[in-house]
């Protein structure tokens, strides 16, 4: 299994309309087929909602400072 980027994530919601719940989020990648792990990366973001594209990037941006 490869590291799910957060470019493989804004793909796969690709037609998503921000702001959006974590919900609607999954459900719009589903719908676009994103593999299991990008799912399974999206189900697991802490938070609920997102305003932007930017918000899910500086996720990704904060946990690779941190390793």
């Amino acid at each position: 299994m490869r590291e799910v980027t957060s470019e493989d994530v804004i793909t796969s919601l690709k037609g998503v309309s921000y702001p959006a719940t974590k919900k609607e989020m999954v459900e719009q990648a589903k719908k676009n087929n994103a593999s299991d792990d990008i799912v399974h990366v999206i189900e697991n973001l802490p938070r609920e909602k997102f305003r932007t594209t930017v918000d899910i990037a500086t996720l990704f941006e904060d946990k690779s400072r941190r390793h």
